[in-house]
């Protein structure tokens, strides 16, 4: 969903294709990191019960990686949406 409304927005502006791509890939890079960023602040507050429920269910990236890992994911991603906005006007 963000990376439709990002897109969209900049077709709106009147974005170059070769934009479009880089709203395009700053969405999809955005998508992951807000959920990765939500499973580590999950892990962080969850019992330990829960914490085994959703190891149980792999369905985090904390249960999958562990929290040292999605923290690294987590900020490639960041360098990776800052990356993408390289070149437009502020």
């Amino acid at each position: 969903m963000g990376e439709c409304s990002i897109v969209c927005g900049g077709l709106l502006a009147g974005a170059e294709d070769d934009e479009v791509q880089k709203l395009r890939r700053y969405g999809r890079a955005v998508g992951v990191l807000y959920q990765v960023v939500d499973d580590l602040l999950d892990a962080k507050t969850q019992s330990e019960e829960d914490e085994e429920k959703t190891k149980k269910k792999g369905k985090s990236y904390v249960a999958v990686y562990g929290v040292d890992k999605a923290m690294e994911v987590a900020k490639k991603l960041r360098t990776k949406t800052k990356k993408e906005l390289d070149g437009f006007e502020k």
